[in-house]
Protein backbone atom coordinates (compact mmCIF):
# COMPACT_ATOMS: atom_id res chain seq x y z
CA UNK A 1 0.00 0.00 0.00
CA UNK A 2 2.80 2.40 0.87
CA UNK A 3 4.50 1.69 -2.46
CA UNK A 4 1.25 2.27 -4.34
CA UNK A 5 0.63 5.55 -2.49
CA UNK A 6 4.18 6.70 -3.27
CA UNK A 7 3.71 5.89 -6.93
CA UNK A 8 0.46 7.87 -7.03
CA UNK A 9 2.23 10.88 -5.56
CA UNK A 10 5.00 10.65 -8.16
CA UNK A 11 2.44 10.50 -10.98
CA UNK A 12 0.65 13.57 -9.59
CA UNK A 13 3.93 15.51 -9.44
CA UNK A 14 4.76 14.49 -13.02
CA UNK A 15 1.34 15.58 -14.34
CA UNK A 16 1.67 18.91 -12.53
CA UNK A 17 5.06 19.53 -14.10
CA UNK A 18 3.71 18.62 -17.54
CA UNK A 19 0.89 21.17 -17.20
CA UNK A 20 3.41 23.83 -16.20
CA UNK A 21 5.58 23.06 -19.20
CA UNK A 22 2.62 23.27 -21.55
CA UNK A 23 1.26 26.35 -19.83
CA UNK A 24 2.28 29.91 -19.30
CA UNK A 25 5.46 29.33 -17.32
CA UNK A 26 7.46 28.17 -20.38
CA UNK A 27 5.86 30.78 -22.59
CA UNK A 28 6.82 33.61 -20.22
CA UNK A 29 10.32 32.30 -19.76
CA UNK A 30 11.09 31.84 -23.48
CA UNK A 31 9.13 34.71 -24.95
CA UNK A 32 10.83 35.88 -28.16
CA UNK A 33 11.83 39.57 -28.40
CA UNK A 34 10.65 39.78 -32.02
CA UNK A 35 7.60 38.97 -34.06
CA UNK A 36 7.73 35.86 -36.28
CA UNK A 37 4.79 36.96 -38.37
CA UNK A 38 5.83 36.86 -42.04
CA UNK A 39 4.93 39.79 -44.23
CA UNK A 40 2.89 39.10 -47.33
CA UNK A 41 5.59 40.83 -49.43
CA UNK A 42 8.61 39.14 -47.87
CA UNK A 43 9.55 37.27 -51.05
CA UNK A 44 8.90 40.07 -53.52
CA UNK A 45 12.06 41.33 -55.24
CA UNK A 46 12.24 44.56 -57.17
CA UNK A 47 12.41 44.33 -60.95
CA UNK A 48 15.89 45.87 -60.94
CA UNK A 49 17.23 43.34 -58.45
CA UNK A 50 15.54 40.47 -60.28
CA UNK A 51 17.14 41.57 -63.56
CA UNK A 52 20.57 41.62 -61.90
CA UNK A 53 20.02 38.13 -60.46
CA UNK A 54 18.88 36.79 -63.84
CA UNK A 55 21.87 38.30 -65.64
CA UNK A 56 24.29 36.91 -63.04
CA UNK A 57 22.73 33.44 -63.26
CA UNK A 58 23.10 33.52 -67.03
CA UNK A 59 26.77 34.48 -66.81
CA UNK A 60 27.47 31.71 -64.29
CA UNK A 61 25.79 29.07 -66.47
CA UNK A 62 27.87 30.18 -69.46
CA UNK A 63 31.17 30.41 -67.57
CA UNK A 64 33.17 27.18 -68.09
CA UNK A 65 35.11 27.59 -64.84
CA UNK A 66 32.00 28.24 -62.74
CA UNK A 67 30.27 25.25 -64.34
CA UNK A 68 33.29 23.04 -63.65
CA UNK A 69 33.47 24.12 -60.02
CA UNK A 70 29.76 23.42 -59.54
CA UNK A 71 30.01 19.76 -60.59
CA UNK A 72 29.34 17.16 -57.85
CA UNK A 73 32.15 16.49 -55.38
CA UNK A 74 33.96 13.17 -55.76
CA UNK A 75 36.91 11.51 -54.04
CA UNK A 76 40.16 10.96 -55.93
CA UNK A 77 41.19 7.32 -55.48
CA UNK A 78 44.88 8.24 -55.76
CA UNK A 79 45.11 11.35 -53.57
CA UNK A 80 42.19 10.49 -51.26
CA UNK A 81 41.05 14.10 -51.67
CA UNK A 82 37.62 15.55 -52.41
CA UNK A 83 37.32 17.74 -55.50
CA UNK A 84 34.76 18.67 -58.21
CA UNK A 85 34.05 15.91 -60.71
CA UNK A 86 35.23 18.11 -63.61
CA UNK A 87 38.77 17.90 -62.20
CA UNK A 88 38.71 14.10 -62.25
CA UNK A 89 38.81 11.24 -64.72
CA UNK A 90 35.94 8.86 -64.14
CA UNK A 91 36.55 5.15 -64.57
CA UNK A 92 33.95 2.44 -64.83
CA UNK A 93 34.29 -1.20 -65.86
CA UNK A 94 33.27 -2.80 -69.12
CA UNK A 95 33.22 -6.39 -70.40
CA UNK A 96 35.01 -7.35 -73.60
CA UNK A 97 32.45 -9.54 -75.34
CA UNK A 98 35.11 -11.39 -77.33
CA UNK A 99 37.15 -12.56 -74.35
CA UNK A 100 34.59 -12.06 -71.56
CA UNK A 101 37.17 -10.11 -69.53
CA UNK A 102 36.57 -7.01 -67.43
CA UNK A 103 38.49 -3.82 -68.26
CA UNK A 104 38.83 -0.41 -66.63
CA UNK A 105 37.21 2.14 -68.95
CA UNK A 106 37.63 5.96 -68.77
CA UNK A 107 34.26 7.53 -69.53
CA UNK A 108 35.38 11.15 -70.10
CA UNK A 109 31.95 12.81 -69.91
CA UNK A 110 30.36 10.44 -72.43
CA UNK A 111 27.15 9.57 -70.62
CA UNK A 112 26.36 6.71 -73.00
CA UNK A 113 29.66 5.03 -72.03
CA UNK A 114 29.10 4.96 -68.29
CA UNK A 115 29.86 1.24 -68.16
CA UNK A 116 28.90 -0.98 -65.26
CA UNK A 117 29.44 -0.75 -61.54
CA UNK A 118 30.31 2.20 -59.37
CA UNK A 119 32.55 4.93 -60.80
CA UNK A 120 36.11 5.44 -59.59
CA UNK A 121 37.72 8.86 -59.87
CA UNK A 122 41.34 9.94 -60.35
CA UNK A 123 42.72 13.46 -60.80
CA UNK A 124 42.68 14.28 -64.51
CA UNK A 125 46.39 14.84 -65.00
CA UNK A 126 48.92 12.86 -66.99
CA UNK A 127 51.51 12.64 -64.21
CA UNK A 128 48.93 11.57 -61.63
CA UNK A 129 47.45 8.87 -63.86
CA UNK A 130 50.94 7.61 -64.68
CA UNK A 131 51.68 7.32 -60.96
CA UNK A 132 48.26 5.69 -60.47
CA UNK A 133 49.42 2.95 -62.84
CA UNK A 134 53.07 2.66 -61.77
CA UNK A 135 52.31 2.38 -58.05
CA UNK A 136 49.66 -0.26 -58.67
CA UNK A 137 47.01 1.91 -57.09
CA UNK A 138 44.62 0.89 -59.84
CA UNK A 139 44.57 -2.63 -58.39
CA UNK A 140 43.22 -1.27 -55.12
CA UNK A 141 40.68 0.91 -56.96
CA UNK A 142 39.25 -2.00 -58.94
CA UNK A 143 39.82 -4.66 -56.26
CA UNK A 144 42.12 -6.47 -58.73
CA UNK A 145 39.03 -7.48 -60.72
CA UNK A 146 39.61 -5.37 -63.85
CA UNK A 147 42.42 -5.21 -66.41
CA UNK A 148 44.13 -1.83 -66.79
CA UNK A 149 45.61 -1.10 -70.20
CA UNK A 150 49.35 -0.26 -70.03
CA UNK A 151 49.00 2.79 -72.33
CA UNK A 152 46.11 4.29 -70.37
CA UNK A 153 47.68 7.78 -70.00
CA UNK A 154 48.27 8.07 -73.76
CA UNK A 155 44.83 6.63 -74.49
CA UNK A 156 43.06 9.18 -72.27
CA UNK A 157 45.01 12.05 -73.85
CA UNK A 158 44.10 10.85 -77.34
CA UNK A 159 40.44 10.74 -76.30
CA UNK A 160 40.61 14.29 -74.93
CA UNK A 161 42.27 15.52 -78.13
CA UNK A 162 39.67 13.76 -80.27
CA UNK A 163 36.87 15.29 -78.22
CA UNK A 164 38.21 18.79 -78.84
CA UNK A 165 38.61 17.99 -82.53
CA UNK A 166 35.01 16.76 -82.93
CA UNK A 167 33.61 19.78 -81.10
CA UNK A 168 35.68 22.19 -83.22
CA UNK A 169 34.47 20.48 -86.40
CA UNK A 170 30.92 21.41 -85.40
CA UNK A 171 31.90 25.06 -84.88
CA UNK A 172 33.62 25.16 -88.26
CA UNK A 173 30.57 23.69 -90.00
CA UNK A 174 28.26 26.18 -88.32
CA UNK A 175 30.74 29.06 -88.69
CA UNK A 176 29.90 30.28 -85.18
CA UNK A 177 33.32 31.82 -84.54
CA UNK A 178 35.15 35.07 -85.25
CA UNK A 179 38.70 35.55 -86.48
CA UNK A 180 41.34 37.53 -84.62
CA UNK A 181 44.42 39.39 -85.77
CA UNK A 182 47.37 40.23 -83.57
CA UNK A 183 48.71 43.73 -83.11
CA UNK A 184 51.80 44.73 -81.16
CA UNK A 185 50.41 43.95 -77.72
CA UNK A 186 46.78 42.76 -78.09
CA UNK A 187 44.53 40.62 -80.26
CA UNK A 188 41.62 42.31 -82.02
CA UNK A 189 38.45 41.03 -83.65
CA UNK A 190 38.84 40.95 -87.42
CA UNK A 191 36.45 43.37 -89.12
CA UNK A 192 35.32 45.08 -85.90
CA UNK A 193 32.94 44.11 -83.12
CA UNK A 194 29.59 44.75 -84.76
CA UNK A 195 29.07 41.09 -85.67
CA UNK A 196 30.23 39.76 -82.33
CA UNK A 197 28.46 41.41 -79.38
CA UNK A 198 29.19 38.53 -76.97
CA UNK A 199 32.28 38.30 -74.80
CA UNK A 200 34.99 36.04 -76.20
CA UNK A 201 35.99 33.23 -73.83
CA UNK A 202 38.87 31.52 -75.66
CA UNK A 203 40.74 31.35 -78.96
CA UNK A 204 42.84 28.88 -80.94
CA UNK A 205 45.94 30.31 -82.58
CA UNK A 206 47.73 29.11 -85.72
CA UNK A 207 51.26 29.68 -87.04
CA UNK A 208 52.67 30.72 -83.69
CA UNK A 209 56.26 29.82 -82.74
CA UNK A 210 56.82 26.10 -82.17
CA UNK A 211 58.29 26.70 -78.71
CA UNK A 212 55.16 28.54 -77.53
CA UNK A 213 53.32 26.91 -74.62
CA UNK A 214 50.16 24.86 -75.07
CA UNK A 215 48.03 27.57 -73.44
CA UNK A 216 48.77 31.29 -73.13
CA UNK A 217 46.86 34.03 -71.38
CA UNK A 218 46.68 36.87 -73.88
CA UNK A 219 45.04 40.29 -73.99
CA UNK A 220 42.13 40.94 -76.33
CA UNK A 221 40.52 44.25 -77.22
CA UNK A 222 36.79 44.19 -77.90
CA UNK A 223 34.11 46.90 -77.81
CA UNK A 224 36.45 49.44 -76.20
CA UNK A 225 37.21 46.89 -73.46
CA UNK A 226 40.46 45.07 -72.79
CA UNK A 227 40.49 41.72 -70.97
CA UNK A 228 42.46 38.47 -70.87
CA UNK A 229 41.48 35.13 -72.41
CA UNK A 230 43.20 31.76 -72.83
CA UNK A 231 44.63 31.19 -76.31
CA UNK A 232 45.50 27.62 -77.22
CA UNK A 233 48.27 26.54 -79.57
CA UNK A 234 46.63 24.57 -82.39
CA UNK A 235 49.87 22.85 -83.37
CA UNK A 236 50.44 21.72 -79.77
CA UNK A 237 46.93 20.21 -79.70
CA UNK A 238 46.78 18.36 -83.02
CA UNK A 239 50.29 18.49 -84.45
CA UNK A 240 51.47 20.37 -87.59
CA UNK A 241 49.60 18.22 -90.13
CA UNK A 242 46.17 18.21 -88.49
CA UNK A 243 46.55 21.84 -87.45
CA UNK A 244 47.16 22.91 -91.05
CA UNK A 245 44.25 20.76 -92.20
CA UNK A 246 41.95 22.49 -89.71
CA UNK A 247 43.22 25.91 -90.77
CA UNK A 248 42.60 25.14 -94.45
CA UNK A 249 38.89 24.78 -93.70
CA UNK A 250 38.67 28.32 -92.35
CA UNK A 251 37.92 30.98 -94.94
CA UNK A 252 39.11 34.60 -94.67
CA UNK A 253 41.71 33.75 -92.04
CA UNK A 254 43.57 37.00 -91.23
CA UNK A 255 47.31 37.21 -91.50
CA UNK A 256 49.05 39.34 -88.90
CA UNK A 257 52.42 41.04 -89.28
CA UNK A 258 54.02 38.37 -87.12
CA UNK A 259 52.41 35.58 -89.16
CA UNK A 260 50.01 34.40 -86.44
CA UNK A 261 46.25 34.17 -86.70
CA UNK A 262 43.43 32.83 -84.52
CA UNK A 263 39.77 31.92 -84.33
CA UNK A 264 37.76 32.77 -81.22
CA UNK A 265 34.50 31.58 -79.69
CA UNK A 266 32.17 33.68 -77.60
CA UNK A 267 30.35 32.87 -74.40
CA UNK A 268 27.19 30.83 -74.75
CA UNK A 269 25.78 27.40 -73.97
CA UNK A 270 26.69 26.05 -77.40
CA UNK A 271 30.40 26.84 -76.85
CA UNK A 272 30.54 25.72 -73.23
CA UNK A 273 31.50 22.10 -73.95
CA UNK A 274 34.37 23.12 -76.21
CA UNK A 275 35.74 25.58 -73.69
CA UNK A 276 35.64 22.96 -70.91
CA UNK A 277 37.18 20.30 -73.17
CA UNK A 278 40.14 22.56 -73.99
CA UNK A 279 40.57 23.49 -70.33
CA UNK A 280 40.60 19.80 -69.36
CA UNK A 281 43.17 18.97 -72.03
CA UNK A 282 45.41 21.80 -70.82
CA UNK A 283 45.06 20.57 -67.24
CA UNK A 284 45.85 17.02 -68.30
CA UNK A 285 49.15 18.09 -69.85
CA UNK A 286 50.09 20.48 -67.07
CA UNK A 287 53.13 19.53 -65.01
CA UNK A 288 52.27 18.91 -61.38
CA UNK A 289 54.15 20.89 -58.74
CA UNK A 290 55.23 18.32 -56.15
CA UNK A 291 56.65 20.84 -53.68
Amino acid sequence: MRALKKSSQQISIFLSMSRNIRGTQLAKRFKLPYDLTVSENYNIVSNETQAQITELSKKIKENPYAVSLSTPLRKCTFHERIMPEAFLTRFSTGIDQRTNTVWAVPTLDDRHERGIGQGRYVAQNREVLHAFEQTGRYKYAFRSKAHYRPDMTDYIESRLVERVRSLMQVHLQQADFVTLHATTDVWKVQGGDSDNPSTIVFAIAFDIPADSPFRMIETIHQRNTTYNIPIYNAEAIWGPSDSNDLKSKITDMPKASNGSSAIALSSGPENLKTSIALWKLAGYRQTVNHS
